[in-house]
């Protein structure tokens, strides 16, 4: 049954939202899996908020919550709070048993942060069956079947090539002419055999010249700079997105959760500076769908979405099962064959208002879901179409689309594949959303040239990337049934070709291109660490980092998990308060002027010294710094005395002569001098502090 929901106005279905889903959940805005929902693995966990802060000690507490499986029985838990302080994950501590009912019961001791105790909640969800022998072939078919729609060809059509001599495909640069300012990145596969080894994960200047390549094998999809400012990529492999930092090095890599391991979508990924990660999944089931002229056993396949946390928990999901109907898909989609692929998204990121962003080629829609909720908030374009479309250029809009993206403006930008379209042409294309009264207007588009008399045209892959100068990027993606075709174009925005490149080889192709100015965050060089160390305290010293604007150390006793971090816009950081004779983990990463967070410096230790060196005739004294410096009146001298003792102050100018000098008691600990030298004259001094036998210096700037 197809969803009419267009014809109703836009604040009376926010309200008929709203309603039943208070109505469902009661307390809990969110509740994952959803209450009533079907083909959830054993190895799910759940995940449930109320949209206020939580008090975490009632989290923590036992017996909140009962989990029984009908066949498993009661299931022992663990419950942690996310990091947004409001998202409770709770983890079974044994798998589910296949093909049962699973029970929660949710007891109203929960509290909010504010003490406000939250009603209890009880629901279910199902288990899927084992997957047999016969669904283990279906999917083998499935896979194919994918292969075939989105490439256009069988493996009878496919060719191979030398898998011995791997090197980067060569490239022709067509075009070159006030192109934007950056580096273009991309990841090129070989048409004709999926198995060839020959990818590379690809930095090239505008002028072809290589910044960086790696060879990946089979590897290397979708590689890009993620919004975190970390280099990622995915792996098929492994099942794998990998993460690099800006020295290329892989520092981490994550996967779906909940079981769909190997469902992880190789598609796309979205990471934020806040440590959350967006992922697609494709989620298979074999399926009776006679009711849609179909097979009764038929293979199908949809979406899910999750959200994982800094600590890669589950702390969203969302599944194309619960709120997608098989017959949403896209008309010229086959639904009655052995294999259905009725979904097929391609794009996921969190929009600027919170909520989700979605692309399904299959289902020609473009989706926005409520982050709190899960329910929809508009569908654009396919079956259940809610939008009203201005100044198109073409009466069907777009058709089997790829990347849907939010860009600065507030505008959304896609790449049409337009698969099954009168002409089947692809094209670039940004729109104007109003999302209150459902309206998007085209306000720009690019169709490349026909190439002898043919129109570019790319049925699979592809993206379009706006850049900071107004100019688009353009991957045509799978063109390469066309001799002499583009596969990558930048155009501004009268439609000039600025920038342009082909593959050379015949078969090769990049399924995006990304540009960036990439002016990485580099790390503090390890090497130039150095940590002097008292019983009670420790100072580390590195040499700055180019276009630093701060940075940020982080120390911890070794066997203990938390980490206590100190910022710095200096090249030096006190650490006091420790332990005598206790060894400390530290790292220190670099916050950059671009924006971008370096990654962290490796993990290395120093020891205290033991307490025998607490003695007065050491006089030991660490943390001796000044800030700020360059100073224009009133600066701060600060030091870690081991003991109670007298120490002596001094300013001398440049040539040596004593300014002024204070001989005060302090005591044990962190200490903090202040003086105004406002009425110095502008230049170099020294500032010299005496304790027993140890005397220290430092230069100060009067501005």
């Amino acid at each position: 049954m197809k969803n009419n929901s267009a014809f109703i106005p836009v604040v009376m279905l926010i309200a008929i939202i709203s309603s039943s889903s208070e109505i469902a959940r009661a307390q809990f805005s969110y509740i994952n899996p959803l209450p009533g929902s079907k083909y959830h693995n054993r190895e799910t966990t759940l995940a449930i908020k109320n949209g206020s802060l939580m008090d975490e000690s009632t989290v923590q507490k036992r017996g909140w919550i009962e989990i029984n499986g009908s066949s498993s029985g009661a299931h022992q838990w663990s419950a942690r709070l996310s990091d947004d302080g409001k998202t409770i994950i709770v983890k079974p501590e044994i798998l589910f048993d296949f093909s049962e009912t699973v029970s929660v019961n949710i007891h109203p001791t929960l509290k909010k942060k504010s003490g406000e105790k939250i009603q209890g909640k009880t629901f279910s969800f199902q288990i899927r069956d084992k997957i047999t022998p016969e669904e283990i072939q279906n999917d083998k078919k499935a896979a194919l079947a994918a292969y075939l729609e989105e490439m256009g060809y069988s493996s009878s059509q496919q060719e191979t090539r030398d898998l011995v001599d791997d090197s980067v495909p060569a490239y022709t640069i067509n075009t070159n002419n006030n192109a934007a300012a950056g580096q273009i990145f991309y990841g090129n596969q070989f048409d004709f055999d999926p198995s060839n080894t020959n990818c590379f994960t690809t930095i090239i200047e505008n002028d072809g010249s290589v910044v960086y390549a790696k060879d990946c094998g089979i590897n290397g999809r979708d590689f890009k700079i993620n919004f975190n400012g970390y280099l990622t990529y995915f792996e098929f492999t492994t099942n794998y997105w990998m993460v690099m930092d800006s020295n290329y090095n892989i520092i981490d890599s994550f996967a779906a959760g909940n079981g769909y391991f190997y469902g992880t979508n190789a598609h796309d990924v979205s990471m934020y500076p806040d440590g959350h990660i967006f992922l697609l999944i494709d989620s298979k089931q074999t399926m009776d769908l006679t009711q849609y002229g179909g097979k009764p056993d038929a293979s199908v396949t949809t979406a899910i979405i999750q959200e994982l946390d800094a600590n890669k928990d589950v702390v969203w999901e969302w599944s194309g099962w619960d709120y997608f109907e098989i017959d949403d898909a896209d008309s010229h989609l086959s639904i009655t064959g052995y294999v259905v692929d009725y979904v097929h998204s391609n794009a996921v990121s969190r929009d600027d208002d919170g909520n989700v962003l979605l692309s399904s080629r299959s289902l020609c829609e473009l989706t926005k879901i409520n982050h709190e909720t899960g329910e929809f908030i508009w569908r654009m374009g396919g079956e259940n179409n809610q939008f009203t479309f201005v100044n198109d250029n073409i009466p069907e809009h777009f058709s089997f689309q790829h990347d849907l993206r939010r860009i600065d403006n507030g505008n959304i930008t896609l790449f049409n594949n337009g698969n099954y379209l009168p002409v089947q042409r692809s094209s670039a294309k940004e729109y104007a959303l109003d999302e209150v009264n459902l309206i998007a207007t085209l306000v720009w588009y690019y169709e490349h040239p026909d190439i002898n008399g043919v129109p570019v045209y790319g049925p699979a892959m592809g993206s379009t990337q706006r850049l900071p100068n107004g100019n688009t990027i353009i991957s045509w993606g799978a063109t390469s049934m066309l001799m002499s075709r583009p596969n990558m174009t930048e155009v501004n925005i009268e439609k000039d070709i600025t920038w342009e490149m082909t593959f050379d080889e015949y078969g090769q192709k990049a399924y995006r291109v990304h540009k960036y100015v990439w002016d990485p965050c580099a790390p503090v060089n390890s090497a130039t660490v150095e940590v002097k160390v008292s019983p009670v305290a420790a100072k580390v010293d590195w040499e700055p980092v180019k276009d630093a604007v701060s940075y940020e150390i982080r120390y911890r006793k070794v066997g203990v998990l938390e980490w206590k971090r100190k910022n710095t816009t200096k090249t030096s950081k006190n650490i006091i308060n420790l332990k005598a004779n206790k060894s400390y983990q530290y790292q220190i990463r670099t916050y950059c002027a671009n924006g971008y967070v370096s990654d962290w410096t490796p993990k290395e230790i120093f020891t205290t010294l033991p307490a025998r060196f607490l003695s007065a005739e050491s006089n030991i004294t660490s943390g001796f710094d000044i800030y700020p410096n360059p100073v224009n009146g009133i600066f701060t001298l600060s030091f870690v005395l081991s003991q109670e003792q007298q120490a002596v102050i001094s300013i001398y100018d440049i040539a040596g002569k004593l300014l002024l000098t204070r001989e005060q008691s302090f005591s044990t600990g962190e200490q903090q001098w202040k003086t105004d030298i406002t009425s110095f004259p502008s230049g170099y001094y020294f500032v010299e502090l005496i304790t027993g036998i140890e005397k220290q210096t430092l230069r100060i700037v009067k501005q």
